[in-house]
C-alpha cells in the first residue's frame, strides 16, 4: 500500500538532488486552519472511498466511474464559477470518454454497495 508513496518520495528526492525541483519555502500548515483541515479530510476520504468502490465493483465499472471525475469537475466549474472549456478540450474529453467506455465493455459487473461508494467518491 505504501509503495506508491515511497516511489513518489524517492523520485522527488532524486529530482531535488539534480536541482530539477526546488523546495517551496512556506509556513507549515496547521490543523487549526479550517481550509487545511478540510483538505486533509477530503484527501483521506477520497482514497478510502476510491478503494471501497474498487473492492466492490469490477475493474471496468471502477474505470468508468474514475473517468467520470473529469467531466464532473468541468460541469461543477461551469455551474459554480461559469468557467467554460474550449471546444477542442471538450472534444478531446469526449474522445477519451468514448474510448475508455469501449475498452471496458466486457468488464462491467457492479454491486449496489460498490455503486453507492463510487457515487459518494466521485464528488471528492
Amino acid at each position: 500500500c505504501l509503495n506508491g508513496f515511497v516511489a513518489t518520495y524517492i523520485g522527488t528526492e532524486i529530482m531535488r538532488w539534480f536541482s530539477l525541483v526546488e523546495p517551496i519555502k512556506q509556513q507549515t500548515p496547521s490543523l487549526s486552519d479550517p481550509n487545511f483541515s478540510l483538505l486533509v479530510v477530503v484527501v483521506g476520504l477520497s482514497k478510502t472511498l476510491n478503494n471501497a468502490s474498487l473492492k466492490n465493483n469490477s475493474m471496468g465499472f471502477y474505470q468508468i466511474f474514475k473517468l467520470l471525475v473529469t467531466p464532473l469537475v468541468v460541469l461543477l466549474e461551469y455551474g459554480l464559477d461559469g468557467k467554460m472549456i474550449s471546444f477542442q478540450r471538450g472534444l478531446w474529453l469526449g474522445w477519451v470518454c468514448v474510448f475508455v467506455w469501449l475498452s471496458v465493455q466486457g468488464d462491467l459487473e457492479f454491486s449496489v454497495l460498490g455503486t453507492m461508494w463510487a457515487a459518494i467518491w466521485i464528488p471528492f
